[in-house]
Formats: structure tokens, sequence, C-alpha cells
């Protein structure tokens, strides 16, 4: 069927309100992208799926499908080799194996009921190592925790120490200046990524240092005094350090999933799968819809029993011819 004649049956906008009911974006898409098909096979088989979820769905309105993750980006870059995934596409491929192994065993408990959806188990991907070590390192937030390595947990008490000792000896400082520079609600804060204490510009001299902001006015002036410097680049050494630890393990991640890529890619493409058959059996159920038997080409007349349009439906049309 040509474009013209689905927008003169106004198919896409019937695609639109099933493809509402996918559970994620990219069955949203896969959805969307459905057309008509001319093989009497592949259509039975598409109906025998949908119908058998449909009716799976009914009687277990309890079941819950696992959240599918776009990883698509992460995949993309475990194509490149050199390439290091990103926190957040690290998290997305753990979420995919995560993803993969809840459908998977959703799936095995039904197969009695929907035998017709047991290939897709073929295609999901399952390694329950492989996906703790992901859940270690990364979290939702695309944050790498600390629990990641020993080495990065210790810098961070190093960080989280070296940050409390510099607010501390600014505090300190800060009681030992004249009242006629000090601000009356003065406190430590930070100015481009470093510790400061605000005074009057007229008490530059007595403070030192470096002037790393200051005040709209021009009054006061945002100051890293000199007791704060060596501390504060000591700071900045151990956040070298992170940032060199984080890349290594992000690095060492990426390396482990790289040889697992073509079963991650097909768990990404059973789990879309599965999504647009989903949305098409919620379809069915809220337009009680039937599967229809289908015959040969040729064979006989086409008979619609209690047919009704959707979009009518969707208006509120009971009674349609």
């Amino acid at each position: 069927m040509n474009a013209h004649a689905l927008a003169v049956l106004e198919f896409p906008a019937v695609l639109e309100r099933v493809a509402g009911r996918a559970s994620s974006p990219l069955g949203r898409r896969r959805v969307l992208e459905l057309r008509p098909g001319t093989h009497q096979t592949w259509a039975q088989t598409e109906l025998q799926r949908v119908e058998e979820l449909a009716q799976f769905l009914a009687k277990n309105r309890d079941w819950v499908t696992p959240e599918i993750p776009d990883a698509q980006a992460g995949l993309e870059r475990l194509a490149l080799e050199g390439n290091v995934l990103e926190p957040l596409e690290l998290y997305r491929l753990g979420s995919l194996l995560s993803a993969g192994r809840e459908l998977d065993e959703g799936l095995g408990k039904a197969r009695e009921a929907m035998p017709s959806l047991l290939f897709l188990r073929d295609a999901l991907y399952k390694d329950r190592a492989l996906e703790k070590g992901v859940t270690r390192v990364v979290d939702e937030e695309g944050a790498v925790l600390d629990t990641a390595t020993k080495e990065l947990a210790r810098i961070r008490g190093g960080l989280r120490t070296a940050h409390n000792r510099i607010v501390q000896a600014l505090e300190k400082y800060l009681k030992t200046l004249p009242e006629r520079i000090v601000l009356s609600d003065a406190s430590v804060t930070i100015r481009a990524g470093r510790y400061v204490i605000p005074v009057r510009r007229e008490g530059r001299g007595d403070v030192g240092g470096v002037v790393l902001d200051e005040s709209a006015t021009g009054a006061t002036l945002f100051v890293e005094p000199p007791v704060a410097q060596q501390m504060m680049n000591d700071l900045r050494a151990l956040q070298r350090e992170e940032a060199r630890e984080v890349h290594r393990i992000l690095r060492e991640q990426t390396e482990t999933l790289r040889p697992h890529l073509p079963l991650l890619e097909g768990s990404q493409e059973a789990l879309v799968a599965f999504d647009s058959l989903f949305a098409r059996a919620r379809t069915a159920q809220a337009w009680e819809g039937t599967a229809p038997r289908l015959l040969p080409h040729g064979a006989g007349e086409l008979a619609v029993v209690n047919g009704r349009h959707p979009l009518l439906l969707a208006k509120g049309e009971t009674e349609v011819v």
C-alpha cells in the first residue's frame, strides 16, 4: 500500500494510538514504523504473537514488563575501538543486561501461555556477573561510585578530608581578621572552583592572596588567602588523581563489555521487538480486538464481523456502521 492510501485510511493516526501504549521511546518508534505486509505467514505469526500476549495480560494484570533502556549511544561507542564509555552510557548498558534478564525470566514463567514469544529469549543476553560489575561502578545519575574500586574510595576519602581541612582553616582565619575589613555575615564560599573568603575592598592588602571574584558593586572581594593556597593545590592534585582513576575504571569496563557487543545489540533489538508487541497487545485489549482468520489469496470473500473504527471509538462513537 502506498503512502497516500495509508493516509486516506488514517493509518498513521491509528499507529499513534498504538504507539502511546509502548513502555519505551524505542518501542514507540518501532510501532510508528509498522506497515501492512503482504506475506500471509508473516502476518499470521504477528497476529498470533499479539493475541497470545493480549490473552496473557488479561489473565495476569500484575505482570510487569522491564524498563527498556535506550543503550544505542553506548553500543555505537563500543563498536569503535579505543572509545571509552561515558558513565551514563555504561549505566544504560547495565540496564540493558538487567532488562534482558528480567524479560527472559518473565517469558520463561509464561512459556506455556505464550509459546510464540519464546523466540525472544534466544536473543536476550543474560550475564549476571557482567550486570553486577556495571551496577557496582555507576548509578542512574551517571556518577561513578566509590564502590567501583578501593583506590577510588581512598582518593575520595582524602578529598573529603581535604575539603573539610580547608573550610576549617579559612573559618579560623576569618576570626583573626579585623572587624573593619570583614563582613558581618562573612563565611567561606567557592569561586572558580576554589575556596575563598569575602572581605571589604579596603582590606585587600591585609589579607593578601589572590582575588578570584568581586561583588556587583565592587565593594566586596572574594579572596583566596595564602593560608588556603597550598591546601587548595593539594586538593587539586587529589582531584586530578580522582579523574585519572575514574577514566581508568571506565576504560576497563568498556574493554570488558566490548567483546559482548553483538550479544548486547541482539538483546536491545529483542527488547524493542517485545515492546512493539506489548503495545499492540495492550491496544487489542483496550479496543476489545480479536485476531482475524486469514484466507489465502483468492479463497473466498472477506467478512468483517462487528468491525469498529478505532479512531471513532476514541471519540466515543459506539454505533458505527
